[in-house]
């Protein structure tokens, strides 16, 4: 069950082998492994299938949960693992996983008292770092834990984020967050090492070496093209054709995909561009579906026998998956052209550029299609204290910049978090932005959802996360 997604039958499995086996030492080992194996559960999907006492399957759920909530929280998890002991007091984790558990959050927790924050508010990226700004401050404003902030602003100067970044450190700022753009972010690594941690909020580009002490999260499309290519894996898509606009934006996202796919054992048949400005894309979607050989063949037949014969276009017929990098006028305008060259019952999955963030009733000529999202737009997440509904009511940023500011919302939640990531490769936060976890280059990797356009409405696909994680989400 492990092996093959299925962590919730792989840890009920182990409940039952945890009461067979002879000895402390091998059930200590096996709680571990259920332990380990609950940890791949999304949280609101433990909250939902916990069963009423005294299940013991529904116990472990409750415990995973319970844990999870409030692990940042180390007063508060020793209070509520108390009260679960007294629900649960034969319970094997009593044994010694409890202590073992606080012991390990305790010594994992220490939050920084001093946060810097460097964002351009003036210049050319102002509204994108206000977006950010606001979110952050949002999730500040809901949390329990609240450092001194201060706030730099960077403007559009490379230069002006090191400065920013310098006086920040002289001030006594034990935790910077930012700069926002890849240039300002260039000039920081430039430096021998920073002596203080840095959560930035880019990428650094191919050949760029980030220094000692910076970690780096961002809104990365190839991000969403790994998402992708795992959907379409977890949906048995492993043949795939790559339609993807001109430029750098459309050959990073392409790249990313292929090589995803091709690591969890897909194969991308054919890749092709397309000009983003226009609007026919017959001539990329007839090269894609291999059009332009059954025209071909067509006219070489006419040639051998000399004479008029009516011959219709048939689309190569090896493919499984279509996967389209777009933003919302392309992708509205590329899917009914793929129905009319008789692509209608090929699935396609795009990144979620396809989606403006909003509804709108131009989206039902995205009916049909899938794509990967945070869960900001999807779902709510629990445990932050934030709700989406009432911040887009109340915050403009909030509802015209919903991903920047969910972006935002986890950068202030990884102020707190990344020690623990950092320390322990195998946790992960279940943010806004998406399930976030920290790799051995200390980049923050997020996990999207599959969602999927019906009339004209973006959907969060229970189904399709079900297939993709294992265990079902409602």
């Amino acid at each position: 069950a492990e092996a093959t997604g299925r962590p919730l039958d792989a840890a009920r499995a182990l409940v039952e082998l945890d009461a067979l086996l002879p000895d402390r030492r091998l059930r200590e080992q096996n709680q571990r492994a259920i332990w380990t194996t609950l940890s791949e559960v999304p949280l609101e999907m433990l909250r939902a299938l916990m069963p009423p006492p005294p299940d013991q399957t529904g116990a472990w759920l409750e415990l995973a949960y319970l844990t999870r909530s409030h692990r940042l929280e180390p007063d508060t998890l020793e209070a509520e693992l108390k009260q679960w002991r007294r629900r649960y007091p034969r319970h094997p984790a009593n044994d010694g996983l409890i202590q073992e558990l606080l012991a390990y959050y305790r010594d994992a927790v220490s939050a920084p008292e001093r946060v810097a924050l460097l964002l351009p508010l003036s210049g050319n990226l102002s509204v994108p770092g206000k977006a950010v700004l606001e979110g952050f401050m949002a999730a500040y404003y809901a949390s329990d834990y609240r450092p001194q902030i201060k706030i730099y602003d960077v403007g559009d100067d490379p230069i002006r984020a090191l400065t920013a970044y310098q006086e920040a450190v002289s001030a006594g700022s034990d935790f910077v967050v930012g700069p926002l753009t890849k240039e300002s972010l260039i000039m920081l690594a430039s430096a021998s090492r920073l002596t203080t941690p840095l959560l930035a909020l880019n990428t650094l580009p191919a050949g760029v070496d980030p220094v000692s002490g910076m970690y780096q999260f961002a809104l990365a499309p190839e991000d969403e093209a790994v998402a992708a290519a795992d959907y379409a894996v977890s949906q048995g898509l492993e043949r795939a054709l790559v339609m993807v606009p001109e430029g750098e934006w459309g050959e990073r996202v392409a790249a990313a995909f292929t090589r995803a796919l091709e690591q969890r054992g897909g194969t991308v048949l054919e890749t092709v561009s397309y000009n983003a400005q226009g609007t026919d894309f017959s001539a990329p979607i007839s090269a894609l579906l291999n059009l332009n050989a059954s025209n071909q063949r067509a006219r070489q037949l006419r040639n051998t026998l000399k004479r008029s014969i009516r011959t219709e276009p048939q689309r190569r017929q090896d493919v499984e998956v279509i996967f389209v990098g777009a933003f919302p006028r392309a992708a509205r305008l590329i899917r009914p052209q793929l129905r009319f060259f008789d692509a209608i019952d090929v699935p396609v999955i795009a990144t979620s550029h396809a989606y403006s963030g909003a509804p709108n009733q131009a989206d039902k000529d995205l009916d049909g299609v899938q794509i990967v999202d945070m869960p900001w737009l999807l779902r709510a997440v629990p445990g932050h204290g934030l709700n989406r509904q009432e911040l887009q009511q109340l915050r403009e940023m909030a509802s015209q910049h919903p991903r920047l500011y969910a972006f935002g919302i986890d950068a202030y939640l990884l102020v707190r978090y990344l020690p623990l990531l950092r320390q322990h490769p195998t946790e992960s936060l279940e943010g806004h932005s998406g399930v976030l976890s920290l790799d051995a280059q200390g980049q923050i990797r997020r996990r999207l959802f599959p969602a999927g356009f019906r009339s004209g409405t973006l959907r969060f696909d229970g189904q399709a996360a079900q297939r993709a994680f294992g265990f079902n989400p409602d």
